[in-house]
């Protein structure tokens, strides 16, 4: 599978346009830059950094995802910019809520190399810090006569 930029087209495959533009007006302010744009770059952010949280995952291309985590991204977009209005989003089984939470449950698993991603065609300039522990190798012996290393 393919390294995909998610779009507001497949947003619309998970809610109407009509509510998408309903929430869009209800919180654009003067000046603002696009909410639901801002939001969904907010979402591919958080969506690489769980990839790059495993040092065996190879990020694509800048602003990318697999495409097989395109349903995970769209279930954290969808109560993440609803609520941007205040609260008026339209969940009364809690099933959005509930999308949202598996969502994040698959993206830890990415995280912990439990869910394998696809390696991108195109490999991003992105090198992704992960600390690595260190040991100098020096072997420390405490006891009550001898107490190297403190």
């Amino acid at each position: 599978m393919a390294w995909i930029i998610p779009t507001e087209n497949d947003i619309l495959s998970r809610i109407s346009s009509a509510e998408l533009e309903a929430i869009r007006s209800a919180v654009l302010a003067d000046g603002q830059a696009d909410p639901v744009s801002e939001t969904l770059d907010q979402v591919i952010d958080e969506v690489r950094g769980f990839i790059a949280g495993n040092p065996a995952n190879v990020l694509g291309p800048d602003g990318t995802i697999p495409e097989k985590l395109l349903n995970a991204a769209l279930s954290i977009f969808v109560p993440m910019f609803l609520a941007r209005a205040g609260g008026t989003a339209i969940d009364p089984e809690g099933e959005r809520a509930k999308q949202r939470d598996r969502a994040y449950k698959t993206l830890e698993r990415v995280s912990d190399g439990k869910f394998a991603i696809d390696e991108p065609a195109e490999k991003s300039d992105e090198t992704p810090f992960v600390q690595q522990p260190k040991y100098n190798g020096r072997d420390r012996d405490f006891t009550r006569n001898r107490m190297d290393g403190i």
